[in-house]
């Protein structure tokens, strides 16, 4: 979490490459955790003529759904991918998952839920994505599903932490094992 050297090191490959759509994205996103939203903004702005709309749209909402905007920015996310049935399978998932994440902080559960299944079929192997819907579940007392979820998952420390959660919470006597 060395945000201020990973922003040097962006701001570096975006020098070296305008054009470099995923260096923006890494930027927008730090910036965006770092509470810069008029940094991150401007970030995503530079994605214009250089990526899908989708993406721009995307990068957008991600920074409006925390900054005040959810309700319009998810409305308009959801407009978008709906223009993009094309988009390519790990596009589809980034932004269903974000959808699943706007969804469940207002409170939409049967929406996130919608989201997150149908960002699981375009990519399963996801680690973000399947924390994000372990976290989901356990937060809704459903530990049992996050066990057969991670149960083969478990190389990735984030993903081992949500299944030990689940275990413990299903009373497994593998969770003092893990």
């Amino acid at each position: 979490h060395q945000f201020p050297l990973a922003l040097q090191d962006l701001d570096t490959v975006v020098k070296r490459d305008s054009d470099n759509v995923q260096a923006w994205l890494t930027r927008a996103t730090v910036q965006l955790v770092t509470g810069d939203y008029a940094g991150a903004k401007s970030s995503c702005m530079r994605l214009y003529s250089r990526a899908p709309r989708l993406v721009i749209d995307t990068c957008l909402a991600n920074i409006a759904s925390v900054n005040g905007e959810a309700r319009p920015a998810y409305a308009k996310l959801k407009a978008s991918l709906a223009a993009s049935p094309d988009a390519a399978p790990a596009i589809k998932s980034w932004v269903e998952t974000l959808l699943a994440e706007m969804a469940e902080r207002a409170g939409i559960d049967n929406e996130a839920e919608m989201y997150f299944q149908k960002a699981l079929k375009e990519d399963e192997a996801d680690s973000y994505l399947l924390g994000a819907w372990s976290d989901f579940l356990l937060d809704r007392g459903r530990a049992p599903e996050v066990v057969a979820l991670l149960k083969d998952k478990t190389r990735i420390d984030a993903l081992l932490l949500r299944y030990a959660l689940a275990l413990k919470a299903t009373g497994s006597p593998e969770a003092a094992v893990q």
